[in-house]
């Protein structure tokens, strides 16, 4: 079992594929574990919605995904002074264990948010983003989720242009969306 060891924190990890680095974050909320890419958070018995970048992306990308402290096959002490920072800090030390400098992230959900963060704390070391965030679908609306999206000088836009998002309609009309980004100056 991969792991690696950051003071009291140990975090589990896999890797997949060769190729330019892509660490993805799972959904699933603080909980967020790399088994909720292959199945859904609320039902283990259901498939996801979303692509499972762990298989899907693994012939292009190295694809490094990982269990959140104290989720899934990790383990740390959380308390309430930890924030996106500290998970941050997680991400950045585990890319230093592998030996890369510089990679592309992906989050579903709550990982975009870690992208976020990541993008903010290290642009130097994060060539690109890809933000998926859910919106649901009701017969007049399409309720979506904007996300802001931060660059280098932080200058940040509400929605992404058309030619950086993709909406793709799953098996229960809701959507996913993702917006794709650069990070680097």
């Amino acid at each position: 079992m991969p792991t690696v060891k950051l003071g009291e924190a140990e975090i589990y990890y896999e890797v997949l594929g060769t190729g330019y680095p892509l660490m993805i974050f799972a959904p699933g909320g603080l909980r967020s574990e790399l088994a909720f890419w292959r199945h859904s958070p609320s039902d283990p018995a259901a498939k996801p919605v979303w692509m499972d970048p762990m298989t899907d992306l693994s012939g292009t990308y190295k694809v490094i995904a990982l269990d959140q402290r104290n989720a899934g096959k990790s383990r740390a002490p959380v308390s309430g002074s930890h924030d996106w920072v500290t998970f941050a800090h997680d991400h950045l030390a585990l890319a230093d264990h592998l030996g890369i400098d510089r990679f592309h992230v992906m989050g579903g959900c709550i990982g975009a948010s870690y992208c976020l963060k990541l993008c903010q704390l290290a642009p130097q070391r994060i060539t690109a983003a890809v933000l998926q965030t859910r919106s649901v679908t009701t017969r007049s609306t399409t309720t979506a989720t904007s996300l802001p999206i931060w660059f280098p000088s932080g200058r940040a836009v509400s929605r992404p242009s058309g030619r950086m998002s993709r909406t793709r309609r799953s098996n229960n009309s809701a959507r996913t969306r993702s917006a794709a980004i650069s990070c680097s100056a």
